[in-house]
């Protein structure tokens, strides 16, 4: 399967005024958040299956499990 993303991620960071080298340029903050990725899933069971997707977004990779709730 494919999709898409699209969203804004809200983040906050607290940095000390002179932290000194190496961390002197650092920024911190949310921003829009977009991509694409390709996935694929396997059932294990009638319930229970696994996936992974590959793409640019939130991670470059995800891994997981799911469940199927009857």
């Amino acid at each position: 399967y494919a999709g898409g993303l699209l969203g804004y991620n809200v983040a906050s960071v607290s940095l000390d005024p002179d932290p000194g080298p190496p961390f002197n340029n650092i920024s911190a903050g949310g921003g829009a958040v977009y991509g694409g990725f390709l996935g694929a899933r396997y059932g294990l069971t009638d319930q229970i299956g696994g996936f992974a997707e590959v793409g640019y977004g939130m991670g470059a990779i995800t891994v997981g499990l799911t469940y199927k709730i009857k």
